[in-house]
């Protein structure tokens, strides 16, 4: 489900870097905000599982271009005020941040990036860990377990 997840996200972080920047190249920040309790799937952490139900995700994005025309990305993600509630009601903070950047050679088509997301339900140990790892041979890594599975 992690690898599933981070995946998706992968791919939708490149489509995004594709088609943002060669209008961003040299711009400012992308910055954009959205409501954390739309489209999230239910957090799993053994016994627990947590609905979100308040706060913002923050998203700052850079995108440029060399003057070979190669492609790079860099953005963060951040939890902003964000509360989950467990199976019985309890409610708690969540912490976290997810950071990926990226390369895309134009010439070859190969690409290279790093996830590296964090997630913690402040008051309960429970957290989600991920490094997600893509080389430009296609090789794909992931690493890092923490207690849940988005």
């Amino acid at each position: 489900m992690r690898r599933r997840i981070a995946t998706l996200t992968a791919m939708s972080v490149f489509a995004l870097a594709l088609s943002a920047a060669p209008a961003f190249a040299g711009s400012p920040a992308i910055h954009d905000s959205w409501d954390a309790a739309s489209n999230n799937p239910p957090i799993t952490c053994g016994a627990n599982t947590y609905i979100v139900k308040t706060g913002t995700i923050d998203l700052v994005m850079h995108t440029g271009a060399s003057a070979s025309g190669n492609l790079n990305f860099a953005a963060t993600v951040r939890a902003t005020n964000v509360t989950v509630e467990d199976q019985l009601g309890n409610r708690y903070p969540v912490v976290g941040a997810e950071h990926f950047g990226g390369t895309i050679n134009t010439r070859t088509g190969l690409s290279q990036d790093i996830t590296v997301f964090s997630l913690l339900i402040v008051g309960t140990g429970d957290s989600v860990r991920l490094v997600l790892r893509n080389m430009p041979n296609g090789d794909f890594r992931t690493f890092g377990p923490g207690t849940c599975t988005p």
